[in-house]
């Protein structure tokens, strides 16, 4: 190859995001397995060293060799072996194949770096819609982002479940070409994968349809084109789900997927939210909760069945009921930690708690209970004892500002609209647990939009001291 030829030789987004991915990941998973050798050298439990780590995690691998060993899925071991119903088969499915594989799901964040690389390439693809930089920018600002590089290197869903999520996207907004029927039926086999992983997308099929159809009007296709593909996507999305909700029919008596969102809110948002109101802790609120739970005949170890999903949602929206407005209220003050949270901050609480001692000084206090109640003393207090997270909070505050400004670009509008929708629907579900693990799924976005911002902001004020006209 001449000089000229190098000179003008471009290489591939590909090649750039697999090469900075691996320099990036790779030191990171080579001291995560030091940090497993260790776990095992101190006679820690094996099922809960690295990569698995956290109850989820723990969870998640129970059930994987519930799938390989007895071919069900339950977190019993031993005979009677209760088919589980709190989460979906998604993940656990995905582990039993890796750990058939390779025998181990201690190699298992190779998987996920694998998925980092392909989210950060359609996030590029997704990008290149308003332009190759904004693209650009997006897929390196997710291959960076302290959270997705933390939770590749973990036994979590959210890796997995946001490479699906936003492949089923590309599929049906942003791949081009004469196959429509084709994409709309591959995307939504897709989010069927993804709501098995993550049932927190189970009804973001209804707006994606319905912005579907505006997006093939939009593109002059006609009407008979249009009621075929949304068809297809919304009976494949079906297609994928079908079966689960077959098995939980059989194994409860009851339809539906999993029991997961009924018991997050019943457990966690409600005691934070009447905590709050009353100035009790949330473990208070939790025993008034279960005592109710129990007058009703479900006694507290059989809460997260889905068979008593509607009996948790009966009691919860008792108390949402009660003060509507100022659930509203809360709920909105508490999505700030969705979008600002610090991915460094649990980064450093986790390594603490895996070394067992205090590498790193991190805070637990509770910043939105603190702007809430006008106190912006100790708000601030906090901020400036923790500077690489508080950086971390306004680099995430910046793009949280600049992901409204593509609103003004009236050519892309309804794509820009399609992905606020996106955010703003993984958003509402989280709070209170809304920390920096639960922005992961929105975060390529939330990236494409805020790069789209900036350099919308940067144009306008070239325009302004007169560097472009």
């Amino acid at each position: 190859m001449s000089f000229e030829q190098i000179k003008n030789y471009k290489v591939s987004a590909a090649v750039i995001f697999t090469a900075v991915t691996l320099a990036l990941y790779l030191p990171f998973f080579i001291h995560t397995m030091s940090l497993r050798n260790l776990q095992l050298k101190n006679g820690e439990n094996p099922r809960m060293v690295l990569p698995i780590y956290g109850s989820d995690s723990v969870g998640y691998g129970i059930l994987a060799d519930s799938l390989l060993q007895r071919g069900t899925l339950s977190l019993r071991e031993v005979a009677p072996l209760i088919p589980d119903t709190f989460r979906t088969p998604g993940f656990p499915a995905l582990l039993a194949i890796f750990k058939a594989v390779t025998g181990s799901y201690k190699y298992f964040p190779l998987l996920q770096i694998v998925f980092v690389i392909g989210t950060a390439m359609l996030v590029y693809k997704i990008g290149k819609v308003f332009s190759e930089t904004a693209g650009t920018m997006a897929g390196l600002l997710y291959i960076f982002d302290p959270t997705v590089i933390f939770h590749a290197l973990m036994v979590t869903s959210d890796t997995s479940f946001t490479f699906f999520l936003i492949l089923s996207v590309y599929l049906l907004f942003f791949r081009r070409g004469e196959a429509v029927f084709f994409s709309a039926f591959d995307s939504g086999v897709l989010l069927g994968i993804a709501t098995l992983i993550r049932p927190i997308s189970t009804y973001l099929v209804i707006p994606l349809v319905l912005i579907y159809f505006f997006v093939l009007k939009s593109r002059s296709v006609d009407k008979k084109t249009i009621l075929m593909s949304g068809w297809l996507f919304v009976a494949s999305f079906i297609l994928i789900l079908a079966p689960w909700f077959v098995r939980n029919k059989l194994v409860a008596d009851t339809w539906g997927l999993a029991s997961v969102q009924s018991f997050n809110l019943f457990h966690y948002t409600i005691p934070e939210f009447v905590s709050f109101k009353r100035g009790v802790s949330p473990d208070d609120v939790r025993r008034e909760l279960y005592g109710e739970l129990n007058k009703r005949g479900v006694i507290q170890v059989d809460s997260a069945e889905i068979k008593n999903a509607s009996t948790l949602n009966g009691i919860s929206y008792q108390y949402l009921l009660s003060d509507p407005v100022g659930y509203v209220r809360w709920h909105t003050v508490k999505m700030v930690p969705f979008f600002l949270s610090s991915g460094i901050k649990n980064f450093f609480y986790i390594y603490n708690d895996v070394l067992h001692y205090k590498v790193y000084e991190t805070s637990n206090e509770n910043l939105t209970n603190f702007l809430m109640r006008g106190q912006f003393q100790q708000f601030f207090n906090v901020l400036r004892g923790q500077i690489f997270i508080t950086t971390e909070h306004i680099l995430l505050t910046i793009i949280f500002v600049l992901m409204f400004v593509p609103l003004l670009k009236r050519d892309k509008r309804i794509f820009v609209l399609l992905l606020l929708g996106i955010i703003l629907y993984l958003a509402l579900p989280t709070p209170p647990v809304a920390y920096s693990r639960f922005r992961i799924p929105a975060a390529p976005y939330m990236f494409i939009l805020a790069s789209l911002g900036f350099l919308m902001v940067k144009d306008l004020i070239l325009v302004k001291i007169g560097r472009i006209k």
